[in-house]
């Protein structure tokens, strides 16, 4: 996996603790605002690092994608919030969707 493959997965990961934040900064609001702003901050950095190599169609599609499948796992093991059929239905919508980016952006690359 070349470089600027691991920092989109960096910007992922930052993006989707950030958000997360945000739904845990009930107890502490000052605190977990500033928190969720410095780290979806630093998602913005790291994405424009990804760009300069990676397609801007892919790499939002991934940024995004997994950052709501993130989300969604986040919000079930850690908030105890419910995953229906049509929920997963959605979610692996997504997913393939961005297996569908993917695969353009390589055809199209060959």
């Amino acid at each position: 996996m070349n470089y600027h493959r691991l920092v989109l997965l960096a910007a992922i990961a930052t993006e989707v603790t950030g958000t997360s934040t945000l739904k845990m900064a009930e107890d502490h609001p000052v605190a977990g605002y500033l928190a969720a702003l410095a780290l979806l901050s630093v998602s913005l950095v790291l994405f424009s690092v990804a760009l300069r190599t990676i397609p801007v169609a892919a790499a939002y599609a991934l940024w995004e994608g997994l950052g709501i499948v993130g989300l969604a796992a986040i919000g079930y093991f850690a908030f105890g919030e419910t995953i229906g059929p049509l929920r997963l239905l959605g979610l692996a919508t997504i997913v393939a969707g961005i297996c569908l980016l993917l695969r353009g952006s390589q055809a199209r690359a060959a």
